[in-house]
């Protein structure tokens, strides 16, 4: 990155959309006792017997101050290297940065940051909300770029152009595939945004944590960072606690600001463990695959409930073609279920009017104990009416859940 993006930051910091979810973050806070907690999304089975073996090993019969907190393993390094590579990124040992989690990255990068006091982060959305408040603890300006449902929701070049002029935004970050929709970006989309984003000297952010859970055999998301002239403008951030069941996360880049940070911060167990879930072997395809059937399985099954829960719902107020419940969209690759509850907007739980997806959250959880992310949650439009549901949790539990929701929709007046 050039010295224009390290100028002394004067601002302060900048919450307007934080405030937006501020509502939705307090009710997760009181949700946090729910019955069934459907706000997570966890992987569906956890690591592979294999994955698991190395980080006991690790634990029980090496030393552990070698290669400890603050030392990387050269294996995992290499193996990094070699994931991105297989994306067609080609970045070396030094660009690596391993952590936790994505985000701890990202606190990382931005506070190497010095952006001028015009200076703004660009978010595309629906997004995760947490991308937006943890800029502003780096007091980082943010503003969203919104995908539109006729496009898919996926933004196009026209909708990042017209972001771009109007926002003076130095960075951009989205999510390949996007958390939460899950629909992905493929090579030709990625390419006209490169267009744009070079047309305008942006560094980029691509969190693509979600890229191993893909359900379409011949199309695949695509690294921004793989197209020609992006790597030098492009961190790009990967991991394998939504795929394999590691918690850890680790990006490539060229930043240099980054070299004052140490490499890992990641205990051995964990870096042995993620050694293994690395290789390509027929285990871990296996795994893989199998995640990947049983997250389609999930959608199936939901699709399926949305239908007798129409049915049902119909029966029930003495309608006849009312769309009660439908997918938001059917999700490509990701393990969460965006549905949509327009059927019910404007009618009453007691004496509160069902405005937004939020209201509707709580009336769900107060009656039958299941609590769910709005959609207010990542900047969809309340009025759209969606609940972020996890694939994660067993088949039982969904049909079970699903059964509690109907029920608690037809107490609404």
């Amino acid at each position: 990155m050039t010295s224009e993006y390290f100028t002394p930051n004067l601002r302060k910091p900048q919450d307007g959309l934080t405030l937006k979810i501020k509502p939705v973050l307090e009710y997760l806070n009181n949700c946090k006792n729910a019955q069934f907690d459907w706000t997570t999304s966890t992987p569906l089975s956890p690591p592979s017997q294999k994955v698991r073996q190395a980080a006991i090993n690790a634990y029980f019969y090496e030393e552990m101050h070698t290669y400890g907190f603050s030392v990387m393993h050269e294996t995992l390094l290499n193996s990094i290297v070699s994931y991105f590579n297989r994306k067609s990124i080609l970045c070396s040992k030094d660009k690596i940065q391993v952590r936790y989690t994505s985000f701890d990255i990202l606190r990382d990068f931005y506070a190497s940051l010095r952006l001028d006091e015009d200076g703004v982060l660009l978010i595309a959305a629906p997004t995760f909300g947490y991308y937006v408040s943890q800029a502003a603890e780096c007091r980082i300006k943010t503003k969203l770029v919104f995908a539109k449902g006729e496009n898919g929701w996926k933004i196009t070049p026209e909708d990042l152009e017209e972001a771009l002029e109007q926002s003076n935004a130095k960075l951009f970050l989205f999510t390949n595939p996007v958390n939460p929709t899950g629909v992905f970006y493929t090579k030709a989309e990625v390419e006209e945004l490169s267009k744009v984003i070079k047309k305008y000297a942006v560094f980029t952010i691509s969190d693509e944590i979600f890229s191993e859970i893909s359900f379409d055999p011949n199309t695949q998301p695509y690294s921004i960072a793989a197209v020609d002239g992006m790597f030098e403008r492009t961190l790009t951030l990967g991991g394998l606690g939504k795929s394999k069941g590691v918690r850890l996360s680790f990006s490539c880049g060229p930043l240099d600001c980054l070299d004052t940070y140490p490499v890992s911060g990641i205990l051995k167990p964990i870096q042995m463990a993620a050694i293994e879930a690395l290789k390509i072997t027929s285990e871990n395809d296996q795994y893989l695959a199998a995640s990947i059937d049983q997250y389609q399985s999930r959608i199936r099954l939901i699709q399926d409930r949305i239908i007798l829960m129409n049915d049902d719902l119909n029966e029930f107020y003495g309608t006849t073609d009312i769309t009660y419940v439908e997918p938001f969209i059917i999700p490509n690759a990701t393990n969460i279920f965006l549905l949509s509850v327009p059927g019910v907007f404007k009618r009453k739980a007691g004496q509160t009017k069902i405005n937004n997806s939020l209201d509707l959250a709580k009336c769900i959880h107060q009656i039958v104990g299941i609590a769910m992310v709005p959609g207010e949650g990542f900047f969809i439009e309340g009025r759209k009416m969606a609940l972020r549901i996890p694939m994660s949790i067993t088949a039982t539990e969904l049909q079970d859940g699903l059964a509690r929701i109907l029920g608690a929709l037809k107490t609404l007046l």
